[in-house]
């Protein structure tokens, strides 16, 4: 009797502990500083011939600032698995149905795959050539920018080191 009285009140204390106390706090997680992971990851590169850059995410309302604290935009860094095709331009995708700029599939080759570290840093030894580098994303893949010509994410290796940082921006608004 004492145990299914004493149930509910354990189970409701163990809940509440894993609630984070909102606080109005508007401060970003700590390696939210992008200028400053900007910059360290410059130092970072290692590669000879390929393409290098950063991760990140914008959330939150990232509209100019018209009411003081009604800015709760974050930009952060972020660790995403890549999927770098040769080009592909949206004619070579399958759009996810709902969901601009993301893709359930392309019929281009995948040349590599790999996964920026927590500070969104990625680099990619790669021959000379065009590519595509798309971000998977809650099992799809996503594109945040295109080319004139339709190309998601395109960048191009000539001879040396390429940078292309991606900024995820879906989740915020603007």
């Amino acid at each position: 009797m004492l145990m299914k009285r004493l149930l509910p009140i354990v189970i409701a204390s163990a809940v509440l502990a894993g609630c984070e106390k909102n606080t109005g706090s508007n401060e970003p997680p700590a390696n939210c500083d992008i200028t400053a992971t900007l910059a360290r990851n410059t130092t970072r590169i290692q590669i000879v011939t390929g393409v290098h850059g950063t991760i990140s995410s914008m959330e939150g309302n990232c509209m100019p600032v018209v009411l003081p604290g009604s800015n709760t935009c974050t930009h952060c860094p972020v660790s995403r698995t890549l999927k770098i095709h040769a080009y592909t331009r949206t004619q070579d995708a399958v759009a996810a149905a709902g969901k601009p700029g993301f893709y359930q599939q392309v019929r281009t080759t995948l040349v590599r795959e790999i996964t920026s570290d927590a500070d969104g840093f990625y680099q990619a030894e790669l021959p000379p050539g065009q590519y595509s580098i798309l971000i998977l994303e809650d099992g799809l893949l996503h594109a945040p920018f295109t080319d004139g010509n339709g190309g998601l994410n395109p960048v191009t290796v000539s001879t040396g080191r390429q940078k292309l940082d991606l900024v995820m921006k879906y989740k915020a608004t603007f």
